[in-house]
């Protein structure tokens, strides 16, 4: 896998709050541990983790009591998942952006 860079995040939200989108996140997928990072609403949110189950990432923010669990689809490059903080929760979705050769 790689280093992606001008990866769509798009964060939603159980409660109907508005969807947050950024347009400019990043993402490390390696030996089986992925890197995430994107802004909200709150600010830069930096998510990592390791592989639970081929393609299925479990993982915790370092900024924020945050945890996320996504599945990564390499024929759509998309990640797809949920998260949680306390008692707000929703969806993610991370469209892999270009591969950055040079990292």
């Amino acid at each position: 896998m790689g280093h992606f860079r001008d990866c769509r995040a798009e964060i939603r939200f159980d409660d109907g709050s508005p969807i947050v989108e950024d347009d400019d996140a990043l993402v490390r997928i390696e030996g089986g541990w992925i890197l995430v990072c994107y802004w909200d609403e709150h600010g830069a949110v930096v998510f990592e983790g390791a592989e639970s189950d081929p393609g299925r990432f479990q993982l915790e923010a370092r900024s924020r009591p945050r945890t996320a669990e996504l599945a990564y689809s390499p024929e759509r490059r998309v990640l797809e998942g949920t998260w949680s903080e306390g008692d707000v929760s929703g969806a993610l979705r991370i469209e892999l952006g270009k591969e950055d050769e040079s990292a």
